[in-house]
């Protein structure tokens, strides 16, 4: 993963790119025609190991992501910011984004009966460290700014009742614009 970000890197700036890896070898590679982004777009790390891919996101990201319950969250974050400090990287350069799925209805009664169609997604069935956002959209804001005050800045979010719509309109109409 890192040589795939160096080299990528290096081709989004370069025209002449030389680079011998583990994984990759380039001699004289021509990288144009190079992204409209300046010097090249965000770069996204995503995953919680702590001596390899949080190392990796300091060095290198833009933005970090993980997924799980917020004290699981926060250990990440305080090891990031420890790679931070080896690598000589702000912290705060770094966006913190989380990734989590949601069940959303505009009523308690509604919410129970779709997580009677999709088990898993009850607070019950959770692993120690995993988290879902399960509840009406005052509940789910409420979850939502307790990640945003740990300093998570993004949320990606998948509706676990996809292809209907109703999960995602509810949440763009009553969550998102709370924290406009």
């Amino acid at each position: 993963m890192e040589e795939t970000i160096e080299v990528c890197e290096a081709l989004w700036t370069g025209s002449d790119v030389d680079y011998d890896g583990d994984y990759y070898q380039l001699d004289g590679a021509d990288g144009r025609p190079h992204p409209v982004q300046d010097p090249y777009p965000p770069i996204m790390v995503g995953g919680g190991g702590e001596q390899f891919t949080l190392r990796i996101a300091a060095k290198h990201a833009d933005t970090w992501n993980y997924w799980g319950d917020l004290e699981m969250l926060r250990g990440k974050l305080d090891v990031l910011r420890e790679h931070c400090e080896t690598y000589g990287t702000e912290f705060d350069a770094i966006e913190k984004s989380w990734f989590a799925r949601c069940v959303i209805r505009e009523t308690e009664a509604e919410v129970e009966a779709l997580l009677d169609a999709i088990p898993r997604f009850r607070p019950a069935n959770f692993e120690a460290d995993e988290f879902h956002l399960v509840g009406t959209p005052e509940q789910v804001a409420a979850d939502v700014e307790r990640y945003r005050e740990a300093g998570f800045e993004e949320i990606v979010l998948e509706f676990v009742d996809f292809p209907d719509t109703t999960g995602p309109e509810l949440f763009a109409e009553e969550v998102a614009p709370q924290f406009a």
